[in-house]
């Protein structure tokens, strides 16, 4: 009886990988989209401490009596704090450059947002890795034509913003 499991073919286990990430498959269908909103905390976390780094920035850089040039540190400090944790969580959770690149054309818009629909814009940025996942939903896997439309949309969407943040339309 002891030969017979020793022997089982069912108890052989396929060899250890070295790293941990090496047989790790991206994400595809209902798992993607759970795995978007983890990805999105951890982004979350990693975005406030970019928005520390731009505080300490702001106290040794801009004057006390200066509330531009705070608003414009933490403004930039909290933008590039949330395009750093998109990337980051993009490689880490396997979930791809469309993907990454969906959440940061969020991120990117939501001072465009925050001017044009007030507190209705954080529904938005809940919204957002969602979005991404639901348009990525097949991972890797993909329609040819899929890496093209979303670059091209992210790309109208961030003009549009940049446009509207810099020249805003009756200014």
């Amino acid at each position: 009886m002891g030969r017979r499991r020793a022997t089982n073919a069912s108890t052989v286990r396929p060899p250890a990988t070295p790293s941990g990430f090496a047989g790790r498959a991206a994400p595809v269908g209902g798992a993607r989209v759970a795995w978007s909103y983890v990805a999105a905390l951890l982004a979350i976390v990693i975005t406030g401490l970019g928005f520390a780094i731009a505080d300490s920035v702001q106290s040794t850089a801009c004057a006390d009596d200066d509330p531009m040039c705070a608003l414009g540190t933490y403004m930039v400090g909290g933008l590039v704090g949330g395009v750093v944790a998109v990337a980051i969580v993009a490689w880490l959770f396997r979930l791809g450059w469309e993907w990454g690149l969906i959440c940061v054309t969020v991120v990117l818009m939501m001072p465009t947002l925050l001017d044009l629909a007030g507190l209705l814009a954080w529904p938005a940025l809940a919204l957002g890795p969602g979005v991404a996942a639901l348009a990525t939903f097949a991972g890797p896997g993909r329609r040819r034509w899929r890496p093209a439309v979303v670059a091209g949309v992210c790309a109208v969407v961030i003009a549009w913003s940049l446009f509207w943040t810099f020249f805003p339309p009756g200014a």
